[in-house]
């Protein structure tokens, strides 16, 4: 299990009035700051994720190496870091300014990869690993599997034009994708079982909840510990409800939201 919740909506999904929900965090500040490149980093975090509107400009170097006690190199790194995680964006002359890469995304049920390439963005897989386990009581549950049941399991460091986004868990039957041992990085796992190993699924149900990132998903999400996360549960099924594969992904909950369009039936 990639992380656990407090709580969970279930989403059921029919023909799509419009209806739009985002997530807000509040802030809390103080009137002395910490100071150190720590503290430095995290109040970064803090103005470019909450604080400042998207395309606000940052303090200045001089101004963020005064506050938090560090020098004007060492604000430098920290806001570089932002550039390549894609929070903050430079111009010449200009200054820093916020720049939030927010994702968005229908809770009609695509794939990552599709849903990333239908938007002109670039997916990837930064690590992938496939091995074997035995189905505990809770893959057992959401497989409808015997407890003991060999399953494959495929764990996924999604990203966005090689930015780490999401970690991506999915375990399927192992006798239904007995020789999957690898997966290309660019590849859609989706498709590959749809094209591949032609298994009929035909209905997804899925479940967001909140969550926050422990020490290890912050660090290979490249983010702080704590942090604010969403994570997505899914079940792939066939036509008539079998389960064949279920899905963990845990996601930065700075850089991802949902939105959904429900349209109502005519009478």
């Amino acid at each position: 299990m990639l992380a656990s919740s407090f709580f969970q909506e279930v989403y059921t999904r029919g023909t799509p009035p419009h209806s739009q929900s985002t997530l807000e965090y509040s802030t809390l500040a103080t009137d002395s700051p910490p100071t150190g490149p720590q503290a430095l980093r995290e109040a970064l975090i803090e103005l470019v994720t909450h604080e400042l509107a998207d395309g606000a400009r940052l303090p200045s170097e001089r101004e963020l190496a005064t506050t938090y006690g560090v020098n004007r190199l060492t604000v430098r790194r920290a806001i570089d870091a932002l550039v390549t995680e894609g929070l903050v964006r430079r111009r010449q002359g200009a200054g820093s300014f916020v720049s939030r890469a927010s994702r968005s995304r229908s809770l009609i049920t695509s794939s990552f990869t599709g849903e990333a390439r239908a938007r002109g963005l670039q997916p990837g897989n930064a690590q992938v690993s496939i091995s074997t386990v035995s189905a505990d009581a809770r893959m057992s549950t959401f497989l409808e599997v015997p407890p003991g049941t060999e399953l494959r399991t495929i764990m996924r460091l999604r990203t966005i034009a090689r930015a780490p986004i999401a970690i991506d868990q999915t375990w399927i039957r192992r006798d239904l994708v007995e020789d999957l041992t690898s997966l290309d990085r660019d590849a859609s796992l989706l498709e590959t079982l749809l094209s591949r190993y032609e298994l009929p699924i035909d209905q997804i149900d899925e479940t967001v909840s909140a969550s926050v990132l422990d020490r290890r998903s912050a660090q290979m999400l490249r983010t702080l510990a704590m942090m604010p996360a969403l994570l997505v549960a899914k079940t792939m099924r066939s036509h008539d409800g079998t389960p064949i594969a279920y899905c963990e992904t845990l996601l930065r909950g700075d850089r991802y939201k949902y939105h959904n369009t429900i349209t109502r039936k005519g009478n």
